[in-house]
């Protein structure tokens, strides 16, 4: 074998690693989100002290992923991975540690479910920030590999989740944090073991100090808005994922209790969507190279997005809404792979941590805004005419990539594969 066989071989293998440790720590995640609430629930019985701790889950993303992108920048993605795996892992065993020793009150559970989010997103976005290098070295179309991280990703929420509620019930709340402290570790050893290392980043503008460190969250800032085209992927990514988990969590569950009256219902729709998705971001690795980015984005938009608000505004049976649902996801599934396609092939590599932490800071901020917005809406004008208003706004969205010009450049000229990232870490 050759030494261009070999390096090739060597980065596609380093990206199997990394995607791997990917799904331990998204799925280790997805169990804390479980976990820390249930035992939240049986320690105090309370379930407003459950939400807090769900809430101090969720808070952290968005002031980590755009405060710590500079950090990931300046310490390398694998350091990053490596090291915000290993806090995140020790804050979660902090809490069943500290509970046996009577010494866990109520707020210092939240400072450390507070401290292990926001120490997780400059790993997760460190992990994301090497499926670029690593697919260019091995070459891998950018397309593939970051349809087979959204895939890792899904599975991974899936599975966590589900391992989640099965661990809980056969093992109870302290074991399972444990287990789930040290999957993150295992995290840790993949990426630290076997991603190997460039030579050392030369940067000197990426100096030490505060005032350093402002001018470079600002650069990357600024790097976004004077883009051609990452301001209107930050556009859509915004607003489908408002009107998605607007869905998922005040218009679904508002259909199944007040229309159908089945919680079946709910859990189908959402297990069809997940499903559905999983198998449109597989189909995208295998065959979305071939069409032009914007096109797909376009057909993806128009087919995942409105029609289903049109669909459940006409309050179909449980049949009609899971099979919506499924071929919704199925359309939906190219979206993310493909967006994160587009933002990694205009990112250099020495700014991508900042970048994309901070388009991802954006997108998880406005969230709760679309969640608390829709649920205004259901209780002013009833779930029909918010479904439709949301329907009639996701159209507007859907085709944005197609009436604007600028969109055309998401497709790179032929045979190029993005900017060059000399540097893995």
């Amino acid at each position: 074998m050759t030494s261009s066989g070999t390096s090739t071989t060597v980065a596609r293998r380093a990206l199997g690693a990394v995607l791997a440790a990917e799904a331990v720590s998204v799925a280790g995640n997805r169990i804390a989100l479980i976990a820390i609430p249930w035992f939240v629930l049986e320690t105090t019985g309370d379930p407003a002290q459950a939400g807090l701790s769900g809430v101090a889950y969720f808070v952290p993303v968005v002031l980590a992923g755009l405060f710590g992108g500079p950090l990931v920048d300046r310490m390398g993605f694998i350091r990053s991975s490596v090291h915000a795996d290993l806090a995140s892992g020790m804050t979660v065993a902090a809490i069943p540690v500290l509970h046996m020793l009577g010494h866990l009150s109520f707020w210092l559970l939240l400072v450390l479910t507070f401290a292990g989010s926001m120490l997780d997103v400059p790993g997760t976005t460190a992990r994301r920030s090497l499926v670029p290098d690593l697919a260019e070295a091995g070459g891998m179309r950018l397309e593939r590999a970051m349809s087979a991280h959204e895939t890792v990703m899904r599975l991974a929420q899936l599975t966590g989740g589900l391992l989640g509620g099965v661990l809980l019930a056969a093992l109870g709340p302290i074991l399972v944090l444990y287990l789930d402290a040290a999957s993150f570790l295992v995290s840790a050893l993949i990426v630290g073991l076997t991603v190997p290392r460039a030579s050392p980043r030369k940067a000197p503008h990426l100096s030490k100090g505060t005032s350093r460190y402002f001018a470079e969250l600002t650069e990357g800032l600024r790097f976004i808005r004077e883009d051609t085209l990452l301001p209107r992927i930050l556009v859509v990514f915004m607003f489908a994922n408002m009107a998605d988990n607007a869905l998922f969590t005040v218009l679904l569950p508002t259909l199944a209790e007040q229309v159908l009256n089945n919680p079946l219902a709910l859990g189908l729709s959402v297990a069809a969507f997940g499903a559905g998705a999983l198998a449109g971001a597989v189909l995208f690795g295998a065959v979305g190279h071939r069409f032009l980015r914007h096109v797909i984005l376009t057909g993806a938009l128009l087919i995942s997005g409105a029609p289903k608000f049109f669909v459940i505004a006409a309050m179909p049976g449980t049949p009609t809404l899971v099979v919506t649902m499924a071929l919704a996801g199925i359309a939906a599934g190219p979206v993310n792979p493909l967006l994160t396609s587009v933002q990694f092939s205009r990112i250099p590599s020495e700014l991508r941590g900042r970048v994309s932490g901070a388009i991802m800071a954006t997108v998880v901020a406005a969230v709760p805004v679309g969640i608390f917005g829709a649920g205004l809406l259901v209780a002013m004008t009833g779930l029909t005419t918010a479904l439709l208003v949301i329907a009639a706004g996701y159209l507007v969205v859907s085709l944005y990539p197609a009436l604007h010009p600028a969109w055309r450049a998401a497709t790179p000229p032929r045979g190029a594969r993005g900017p060059r990232a000399s540097q893995i870490d």
